[in-house]
């Protein structure tokens, strides 16, 4: 997805931490990792399909076990609240009690966060990054939570900010 660690340059190459580890792992098998862009809805649709082979967005959970092939985690990734800008309904973590939190549609970052901290939220299944700012800037959704390398997907949203939230949650 683009994010911090997969990015495209002004001359349409790839560029982040993403193209070093598929450059890697092609040095290493011997085959070809070819990196490419999804939106999260099409990256699931894309994994449940066949059609890709290889990601590094997934967190590895026993149901998904039970689908894919997993690892260990490649990198551990910090969370981020998104708001309105200007807002400071949320400060910590316990300001999110009552709140509609958005997060990506087949994450399990709500029940990671329920399960770390005590906290008490609705939980928004939310399509992609385009979604959720809308639904930031619409009041529809009070804040959305993903991992901190997402927070360039968030660039043209000059009313959204984000701030780096949850430390524990791994």
């Amino acid at each position: 997805m683009h994010e911090t660690e997969a990015f495209i340059l002004p001359d349409g190459s790839y560029a982040g931490f993403s193209t070093k580890y598929c450059k890697l792992l092609s040095e290493l098998f011997g085959i070809s990792f070819v990196q490419e862009i999804y939106r999260w809805e099409d990256l699931i649709r894309q994994l449940e399909s066949q059609s890709l082979d290889f990601t590094g967005e997934l967190t590895r959970t026993e149901d998904r076990m039970k689908i894919y092939s997993m690892s260990s985690p490649i990198a551990e990734r910090l969370l981020q609240v998104l708001t309105l800008a200007g807002s400071d309904m949320i400060k910590t973590e316990a300001d999110i009690n009552g709140l509609k939190i958005g997060f990506l549609e087949g994450s399990i970052t709500a029940d990671s966060i329920k399960k770390s901290y005590p906290v008490s939220f609705t939980s928004i299944d939310v399509a992609d990054y385009q979604t959720a700012a809308e639904l930031i800037r619409s009041g529809d959704i009070d804040a959305f939570v993903d991992e901190a390398v997402a927070d360039p997907a968030f660039d043209e949203w000059d009313c959204i900010r984000s701030m780096l939230f949850f430390p524990t949650v791994l």
